[in-house]
């Protein structure tokens, strides 16, 4: 027992030396506090389905619980879709941590070009490795990509707040387009996780005149996505529509429709082009996403600067044309039209009002 005593002693004393002498020898600038990091949920109802989730919003979207100063909040978030997703999101975790900086981005885009539901659905059901996966995170600040993924591979990567989804753009007009294989695609994400939200991101419709779409005009394409994305909505198959084409299509009524190779915000007539157009979408989702947290924020402030360099620097996935920058005036005229967007998703004013 004696024995026993000293060396539990003689292990003590040693491991006190041990930590003073490692701990002398640290400066004072590299003592780094450790920063804890909460997850969020999309309404307080969540906190009795994930253990350590929070209710950071109310439906009034007030703040309802203070962070600590070392705290911050993870957002996870799994998109599944093609190059509208990737115009849409590849700025979105820029916007969001300049317009609140406590905000942890993990954001995942499984890409496959032209690909639509029921091509999502067939790769789904048969462990398809059929993805690009591209990947931010804060801490790296940047975007990596990784080879081919299925998305029963990056299903048990995180747990995940929001899922988003999408149709493949020429398909989108065609409700018919969409079932079943919408439903069985988030009955299977349910299965494999069950606390996510998800949302559908509202595409843009074709810039006037592109090829596929002679028949009809822009807004006429945009109305019969708008209206399949509310019936979605409406009849309970997606907890939200994110209105970025709905933001795109009333930029499409400014000055700002001259801009682009094509014209119509857009390079070729189908993708939004880099810069200020893609700057659109963002702020239309990020406004669309705080609001829904419970983060109240003022799009009349953000302001992210977006040039050729700093697509570069960002690594930003699948960049469609040369970055069209922009001065205050069309700055803030995509500020207003994401904003239009995000109160009202799928209506848009009467012509010159």
């Amino acid at each position: 027992m004696l024995l026993n005593k000293c060396i539990v002693g003689g292990n003590t004393i040693l491991l006190f030396l041990f930590v003073f002498f490692f701990t002398s020898c640290i400066q004072k600038d590299d003592l780094i506090p450790e920063v804890a990091v909460r997850r969020i949920s999309f309404n307080k109802a969540d906190t009795s389905i994930v253990s350590g989730t929070i209710g950071y919003g109310d439906s009034n979207g007030s703040v309802i619980e203070e962070l600590q100063p070392n705290e911050k909040i993870r957002l996870s978030i799994l998109c599944i879709g093609n190059s509208y997703t990737q115009d849409a999101l590849s700025y979105v975790p820029f916007v969001l941590e300049r317009v609140f900086d406590r905000l942890e981005i993990h954001l995942y885009i499984l890409y496959k070009g032209s690909c639509y539901l029921e091509n999502h659905w067939n790769n789904i059901e048969s462990s398809i490795p059929a993805y690009n996966l591209y990947l931010f995170l804060s801490e790296n600040g940047v975007w990596k990509s990784s080879g081919k993924k299925s998305v029963q591979d990056i299903m048990a990567c995180e747990m995940w707040d929001l899922i988003v989804l999408q149709q493949e753009s020429s398909r989108s007009i065609s409700f018919g387009t969409y079932q079943p294989y919408l439903n069985n695609i988030i009955n299977w994400l349910k299965d494999q996780q069950s606390h996510f939200r998800t949302a559908w991101l509202l595409t843009p419709a074709h810039a006037d005149g592109y090829g596929q779409s002679k028949s009809r005009t822009s807004e006429q394409m945009w109305e019969l996505v708008a209206a399949n994305s509310k019936k979605l909505l409406d009849d309970g198959i997606v907890d939200y529509v994110a209105p970025c084409g709905t933001a795109v299509q009333m930029a499409r009524r400014t000055s700002l429709d001259a801009l682009g190779t094509y014209g119509h915000l857009s390079y070729d007539g189908l993708h939004l082009q880099e810069g200020l157009p893609c700057l659109l979408e963002a702020y239309a989702f990020s406004k669309f996403l705080l609001d829904q947290i419970g983060i109240e924020s003022d799009i009349n402030r953000y302001d992210l600067e977006v040039t050729q360099e700093w697509v570069n620097a960002k690594k930003i996935p699948g960049p469609h044309g040369p970055v069209i920058t922009y001065d205050a005036v069309q700055h803030d005229l995509i500020r207003e039209c994401a904003a239009w967007a995000v109160s009202s998703p799928f209506v848009l004013p009467e012509p010159g009002k």
